[in-house]
């Protein structure tokens, strides 16, 4: 039972910080087209040990996007920026960040201008006027004729109120649930844990019983003899073999008495014959 404990809470030591990792956002703008090595860092007494490594590439602008599950309760990043196998450069975050949070880096050289993607997060700033139009074939659907500075560009767009209202809670929903599935795996795992242990300990009987049955087969049970026991029976059969060894020179002695008995009636007659023959 000790052995069974002792691998039990070893196997929970392991599980319940793999469950309970959470993923942290991860962005880094960097030098474009180049290999990234991203190190994760636990401190220690002395020096700051590399625990994790994610190996990144970056895209024609530089930029690197990740997620990572973490499971420590801070760290610092190291990022090694290399090109064909060779070091370009190295930099080290030593910010203490924690598992959850949203990070933002930049390693590039000394006044090296960074190349930035227009595709990304680009704001709507062009629209000068908005008619929305509704339809009379139904109510739950609008046009909205959008006009570009200039008069050169019209984009119809039909929208559907309930399905954008309906996206957005659905959108809500995943997001609190992928930050909390984490913690409610972590937790169901120390109560099925916890509910093994609390059975095995009320019940040692059945566990007992539990493991005989798993190591039951065909061979004839093992009979555990008492040392007191064992002796006894030795000496008992010593016995019984002294006992037929008198018993068979007992045997022999009245044959040899029954002989000499006979011998000697067998004298005495013949020495009576002798004596009335002389006479």
């Amino acid at each position: 039972m000790k052995k069974g404990l002792v691998i039990t809470v070893f196997v929970l030591m392991i599980v319940i910080p793999m469950a309970l990792a959470i993923p942290t956002k991860i962005n880094i703008k960097t030098l474009p087209n180049h290999d990234v090595d991203v190190s994760f860092l636990a401190p220690s007494e002395s020096e700051y040990n590399v625990y994790n490594l994610s190996k990144q590439f970056s895209d024609y602008y530089g930029d690197i996007s990740f997620e990572y599950e973490i499971d420590k309760a801070k760290f610092s990043i190291g990022v090694f920026v290399k090109q064909d196998g060779k070091k370009v450069m190295y930099e080290r975050f030593d910010d203490d960040f924690h598992p959850g949070d949203v990070i933002n880096l930049e390693v590039v050289p000394e006044n090296y201008e960074i190349k930035e993607n227009p595709f990304k997060d680009k704001p709507a700033t062009e629209v000068v006027e908005e008619v929305e139009v509704n339809s009379t074939d139904s109510t739950d659907e609008g046009v909205n004729v959008t006009i570009v500075a200039g008069g050169t560009e019209v984009v119809e767009e039909a929208i559907d109120s309930d399905s954008k209202i309906t996206g957005n809670v659905i959108s809500n929903v995943t997001e609190i649930f992928n930050k909390s599935k984490f913690y409610l795996l972590g937790g169901l795992l120390v109560l099925i844990v916890l509910g093994i242990l609390i059975n095995v300990f009320r019940n040692p009987v059945s566990a007992e019983m539990r493991k005989a049955a798993l190591h039951s087969d065909d061979r004839p049970p093992t009979i555990l003899t008492d040392k007191e026991l064992e002796d006894a029976e030795r000496r008992l059969k010593v016995a019984e073999i002294e006992l037929a060894d008198i018993k068979a020179k007992f045997s022999k002695k009245s044959a040899a008495e029954e002989k000499y008995k006979a011998a000697r009636k067998a004298l005495d007659e013949a020495q009576k014959e002798i004596d009335v023959s002389e006479d």
